[in-house]
């Protein structure tokens, strides 16, 4: 029997030619069109599933279909990546408490913003766009297609296309987004929105890049580190979030009615989940780094100094509360310096938050007696307790 056509063993093939070249043709691109010759291997990429079809003399039609899709089916392909994307960024959250995402994007984003925004959309989002798509959802697709479970041709192909991008940071993030458009390039039958939506997911991505840069001062430069209660929460939020997109997405493309109660009930387990991500947000944003409690007896004078325990750079929060019947000042300082006051008696409240700029900086609450009550004479009947407590949290927003 003659041998036609695009088979699964074609497929294995020019995934190991494309890893292959995406892993060493720089060496070949990089001289011939600088830093940014490896961001066109892609179209390479999709030249070997153009020549395995050519070769194999597979109509190119049924490789690289572009049949219009209903627009019921656009949109809701669109808010079904939404919420697989939501799903995809919460995954990458929990993989970068493993991984460190700065590695290989820096190197990434210094050639990038070499470039002017035009040019790197077209280097960066058009052309992986359709050339990724031709190869990964239109050659593997069809290479794979004599598999009749989809869901294994969906599993291959993402993965193949996850693994694609050399990057363990990323694999997970194009891997889940590799098998949506897949799924939905088996759907429609074309390779329209996958094109789309894989453009757009790149260039929206670019021009974040370009905006960020263009914010970036020290500031907002300062390397921002999330605690892992932080990590669970944006992790929760995202999940919380992609669950409506998702849901409404899917019954659109798929040509369902969207169903109120359902509705409903994703409605509230989002906002369940969402709640309980801000309040653990909050929860894991403040660090206790120092507290204390104390009673003091005292004839005459009050004169009390507390040094605090203030690890670092950083945006701190000090809570205070005394109890004393004459009134009395609490002072904090900064070395020699006198950053806040406030005076009262019986029962006093302090909430104050102020930015360490200097990692040797000693901060310090003085507790004293009033101006006024210093003035009185020393027969005067000056006696009693104060109690007070405090606690020192730093900030992590």
């Amino acid at each position: 029997m003659e041998n036609k056509g695009l088979n699964y063993s074609h497929g294995i093939y020019a995934s190991i030619i494309a890893i292959l070249f995406l892993l060493f043709g720089g060496l070949i691109l990089i001289p011939i069109f600088g830093d940014k010759g490896a961001f066109y291997a892609c179209i390479p990429v999709a030249l070997i599933g153009v020549g395995f079809t050519y070769f194999t003399k597979t109509k190119a039609k049924e490789v690289f279909p572009f049949a219009l899709p209903p627009i019921k089916t656009f949109f809701g392909a669109i808010l079904l990546s939404v919420g697989v994307r939501l799903i995809s960024t919460a995954v990458s959250l929990a993989v970068s408490l493993v991984f460190d995402p700065n590695v290989r994007n820096d190197g990434i984003n210094s050639v990038l913003l070499k470039m002017s925004p035009f040019e790197a959309v077209i280097i960066l989002a058009v052309f992986p766009a359709i050339c990724e798509e031709f190869f990964c959802r239109g050659f593997l697709v069809r290479c794979f297609s004599k598999i009749k479970n989809e869901k294994l041709i969906i599993l291959i192909t993402a993965v193949i296309f996850g693994v694609m991008h050399l990057d363990p940071y990323s694999f997970f993030y194009t891997t889940i987004f590799g098998a949506l458009l897949c799924y939905i390039a088996l759907k429609t039958k074309s390779l329209l929105i996958p094109i789309f939506l894989h453009f757009t997911s790149n260039a929206l991505s670019v021009l974040l890049t370009f905006s960020m840069e263009s914010m970036a001062d020290e500031a907002v430069s300062s390397e921002l580190v999330l605690s892992l209660g932080q990590n669970l929460s944006m992790i929760l939020l995202y999940l919380g979030l992609s669950a409506i997109p998702f849901f409404i997405g899917y019954r659109m493309f798929n040509g369902k009615k969207i169903k109120g109660k359902a509705l409903i009930a994703i409605i509230i387990a989002s906002v369940v989940i969402a709640v309980g991500a801000f309040y653990l947000m909050i929860v894991s944003s403040f660090e206790t780094v120092d507290e204390a409690t104390d009673t003091v007896e005292y004839e005459q004078l009050i004169d009390e100094k507390l040094e605090l325990n203030v690890p670092s750079k950083g945006n701190y929060l000090l809570s205070a509360t005394l109890n004393c019947k004459d009134k009395v000042e609490v002072i904090l300082m900064c070395g020699e310096e006198r950053i806040y006051k406030k005076s009262g008696s019986g029962m006093i409240m302090v909430t104050y938050n102020f930015i360490c700029t200097d990692d040797n900086a000693k901060y310090y609450i003085v507790i004293k007696n009033a101006e006024e009550e210093e003035e009185e004479e020393e027969d005067s009947e000056l006696s009693g307790r104060l109690i007070y407590s405090y606690s020192l949290e730093k900030v992590n927003l």
